[in-house]
């Protein structure tokens, strides 16, 4: 392998960087048991002046600058192929459930594929790699 260049893995949900999806895997792991799950809305803060929100889970804010809206977290990504996961169908190829651990979201086809391996290194020989 030449100097400088890394290694990415291919897979149909596109190309992975090896090294920090083997350590994205072990602590996602590590922080706990994965739940499948319906994806619901959850509270908000949306900032008044520029429309952008965050998840609200009890953090302090002004009301001069952000509003608490109870349902308008309207999405979250999978920590590893970043597909929208959602409760419609308001995006093209929206999934609607995943696996959830607090705030975070791995979709079904992704967590098959690198949380239920007992070796990730080893399953990830499977796959094209590619030099970058």
């Amino acid at each position: 392998m030449n100097k400088g260049l890394q290694t990415f893995i291919k897979i149909d949900e596109g190309e992975f960087h090896r090294d920090i999806l083997v350590d994205t895997v072990k602590t996602l792991r590590s922080i706990g048991n994965w739940n499948l799950k319906k994806w619901r809305p959850t509270p908000a803060l949306i900032d008044k002046s520029s429309g952008t929100s965050r998840p609200y889970v009890g953090q302090n804010y002004d009301e001069k600058f952000f509003d608490l809206v109870s349902d308008g977290w309207t999405h979250d990504h999978c920590e590893f192929c970043t597909n929208r996961i959602s409760d419609k169908n308001i995006y093209e190829d929206c999934l609607t459930q995943g696996y959830n651990l607090n705030n975070d979201w791995i979709c079904e086809k992704c967590y098959n594929l690198f949380m239920q391996t007992d070796d990730i290194e080893k399953e990830l020989e499977k796959y094209q790699k590619v030099e970058k």
